[in-house]
């Protein structure tokens, strides 16, 4: 019996009929890898509305130039906005980054400026500004308009804060000398919510002016400032007028200030009068007792001598805390700025300042004393200046401050002087004298009574009648004896014959003084004139 035997024969080859769909997958696989890679990148854009896009129509760009298109736009998972999905041309990978940003360019009319106008033909479109560092990213939040501020921008970066950012706004100007030289980028509040905090873009070259000791004020709306130096109306630029904006001034002392770095921190003040009264970096304070009512004397008032500002009110010493030798004195604390009078604002100063103060107090009377600086409003300043020459005072100490002598003057001391006046006549006698009026008066009284009386009776009414015939014999005599009439010329006559005979009674006695015997005897004859002969 014959045994079955396994015979060994080569494995099949694979069919040639295989080699054409996996020739097929490979070419599809690699067209498919083209494909996307020749599409670009996709992102997805979050905004708060779609107002203006379409799909498959709006456009992506980048400084004017096309680079995608909007290829889906969906309602976002929770209703706050929109998703707008957007393909993107190759090669704009190295565009998209954590600084990239996106916003919709939609007609914009603003205070500043117009934008956005060839939308009005073409509709909205979706503009990319490239990030220059970052992540590679490619979800986004969007902006509904063009952003104020750009990431990168070149220039400076500070920040300000103030009490109040009324009628600043994002975008708006900040200006040096009339001249905008950089924008508003971000308007907030501090971390404590105390203040409001700005950030503001010093765009290059204007950067090089920031320095440390630069002063940023609101330039918005028209500033109507009352003090003691009168009212003063200020504005900026019709810009700042309508859509706000800030200024600056650098001070113009040399060695002061260094220039700043980026973001560094800067008051900023409500007007332009408040940044420029700013208190210096140094300063001497003194107190000022005075006697007398301090309404209309705000804290920052100016303190001048003869006109020129050398320091500010620093504080106004409540009535509680007022203690000092002098009865019902309250104290106003003053700081003498040494940078306001030519001096550096550096800490030597100080004591230079100090020196001369003693010197003048105790050798010229140098004294402080309120005075009016404006009418209408009331409002009072502080004055130096040398009130009693050669009456030196003295510079004493209270709540440990060095002390200034004070005067009055003004209608403060008319006051004063009225109020003596008053005092004094409040210390006469008035109720006697007035006594003594009453019966001055009464007996005035009487006296026309009887007056009247007389009057009143028939032969006192005659009198007129009578006197007026007394006058008229008055004048007819008058008429009688006066110049050139008959009486004057006899008794012109008489006087004449009168006169003659004085002078013969004359001649007589002084013939009888001279020969008492011509009474008995003949005067002696003169001799008779002999005719002279004639040779």
């Amino acid at each position: 019996m014959n045994e079955p035997t396994a015979s060994v024969a080569p494995a099949r080859k694979i069919s040639l009929v295989w080699l054409l769909p996996i020739l097929v997958l490979a070419i599809g696989g690699w067209v498919t890898v083209q494909y996307y890679l020749a599409q670009g990148p996709l992102v997805q854009i979050s905004l708060s509305t779609a107002e203006g896009l379409e799909a498959g129509r709006t456009r992506v760009r980048a400084l004017s130039v096309d680079i995608g298109v909007v290829e889906d736009i969906r309602l976002s998972d929770n209703l706050d906005g929109v998703m707008v999905t957007a393909r993107l041309d190759p090669g704009t990978r190295h565009l998209l980054n954590q600084e990239t940003k996106f916003w919709v360019v939609r007609p914009r009319i603003t205070a500043e400026r117009v934008s956005g106008l060839g939308t009005l033909l073409s509709g909205a479109y979706i503009e990319l500004y490239p990030g220059k560092e970052g992540e590679p990213q490619r979800s986004f939040q969007g902006l509904d308009q063009e952003p104020d501020s750009l990431p990168g921008a070149a220039g400076l970066r500070v920040e300000l804060y103030g009490e109040s950012a009324s009628s600043v706004t994002t975008g708006a100007p900040v200006l040096f000398r009339g001249l905008r030289v950089g924008r508003v980028e971000s308007v907030g509040l501090s971390d404590d919510y105390r203040e409001s905090r700005i950030t503001v873009l010093i765009e290059e070259p204007y950067d090089k002016v920031i320095t440390s000791n630069t002063r940023f004020w609101n330039a918005s709306g028209i500033n109507v400032s009352t003090s003691a130096d009168g009212i003063e109306v200020n504005t900026q630029s019709l810009t700042a007028l309508m859509s706000g904006g800030i200024a600056f001034s650098v001070p113009e002392e040399p060695g002061k200030g260094g220039m700043a770095e980026a973001g560094a921190r800067f008051r900023l003040y409500q007007s332009q009068w408040a940044a420029e009264d700013a208190p210096y970096s140094v300063g001497v304070d003194y107190a000022l007792l005075f006697n007398r009512s301090l309404r209309g004397l705000s804290e920052g008032a100016p303190v001048e001598y003869r006109g020129i500002r050398v320091g500010t009110v620093k504080e106004i010493m409540s009535v509680e805390l007022a203690e000092s030798d002098q009865a019902n004195a309250v104290s106003v604390i003053i700081r003498v700025e040494p940078g306001r009078i030519g001096l550096p604002d550096v800490r030597s100063s100080v004591e230079e300042v100090r020196h001369r103060i003693d010197r003048i107090v105790s050798e010229s009377g140098f004294s402080a004393s309120l005075e009016t600086g404006n009418v209408l409003t009331g409002e009072l300043f502080v004055a130096l200046d040398y009130r009693a020459a050669g009456d030196g005072g003295q510079v004493g100490r209270y709540r440990g401050y060095p002390t200034i002598p004070t005067v009055e003057t003004g209608l403060v001391r008319l006051e004063e002087q009225l109020s003596t006046l008053l005092t004094k006549l409040n210390g006469l006698p008035m109720e006697a004298a007035l006594d003594e009026t009453r019966v001055a008066l009464s007996s005035l009284r009487d006296t026309l009574d009887s007056v009247n009386a007389l009057v009143s009776q028939e032969d006192t009414m005659q009198l007129p009648g009578a006197l007026a015939e007394t006058m008229a014999a008055v004048r007819e005599t008058v008429e009688n004896y006066g110049a050139g009439s008959e009486t004057e010329q006899n008794v012109n006559r008489s006087l004449q014959q009168l006169n003659a005979t004085l002078r013969e009674v004359k001649s007589l006695t002084e013939t009888i003084g001279d020969q008492p015997s011509a009474l008995l005897f003949p005067p002696e004859w003169a001799p008779d004139p002999e005719p002279k002969v004639r040779h």
